[in-house]
């Protein structure tokens, strides 16, 4: 195993509030190829080490100095309708009572709903630093077709996927570069002088392997701010690739 950075360019711009885990990534698009779900089993093209993978959270890159180009977006959650066969959707028949069936008020069930979302548009591709099997590691990205929210809306669409070189050190690699963390990182595992600014990283209870949802197993970590994954291209790699 040795350290290399994956990227996933990117067709469509990004639905995202919080960071990829490449580790994450890899275990659904297992679950994906072979229709099991077993989280225990560990993935064989990453290393683990002390319990943690050595893989980091994705750096969305986006060109110029001003961070990622952001678009927001509002979408049709839920809508009035006055005939019959929308009702039926909504579960309220022709049999209901009548302010139930014309929806009238803000206060009915049914009322209007819509979600607001800020779509990266600039982002161009994004990057991932790994210790593992680089070829095992891109023929599984593969089977991923789209990143962050809202996929079935067209958004976070990959164009390719592909596997470059990096010479970052390999105890390193995968956690943290400069300091820096790059992914939720126990702080027993974090080097000595860590950014937790709140700026880079900041300080809190998380897992450091998944699945992240879980509340179960969670321990202080240093975890990546949202916005300081989104970075310049010669930012990510003066950071990614320690050449």
């Amino acid at each position: 195993m040795r350290p290399f950075i994956l990227r996933a360019n990117m067709e469509t711009g990004l639905s995202a509030t919080q960071g990829i885990h490449l580790d994450g990534l890899l275990l659904a698009a297992r679950e994906r190829l072979e229709g099991v779900v077993d989280l225990d089993r560990p993935l064989d093209c990453l290393m683990l080490d002390r319990g943690v993978y050595r893989a980091s959270m994705g750096i969305m890159v986006a060109p110029g100095l001003a961070g990622a180009a952001v678009q927001p977006v509002r979408r049709v959650w839920r809508f009035r309708v006055e005939d019959q066969q929308a009702l039926s959707f909504f579960k309220a028949g022709p049999d209901s009572p009548l302010p139930e069936r014309r929806l009238p008020t803000q206060n009915s069930k049914y009322r209007n709903s819509f979600r607001s979302q800020d779509v990266l548009t600039g982002v161009q591709s994004v990057v991932w630093q790994a210790v593992g099997e680089p070829d095992a590691v891109l023929a599984l990205a593969r089977e991923v077709k789209c990143l962050g929210a809202s996929s079935v809306t067209g958004f976070g669409r990959v164009r390719s996927w592909e596997v470059e070189a990096c010479d970052a050190p390999a105890a390193e690699a995968g956690w943290h570069a400069g300091g820096r963390a790059l992914r939720n990182l126990p702080l027993d595992l974090a080097p000595e002088g860590a950014f937790d600014d709140n700026v880079v990283a900041f300080r809190d209870v998380q897992r450091a392997r998944p699945p992240y949802w879980d509340e179960a197993g969670r321990v202080p970590c240093l975890v990546p701010t949202f916005d300081g994954l989104v970075m310049a291209p010669h930012r990510a790699d003066e950071i990614l690739r320690a050449a």
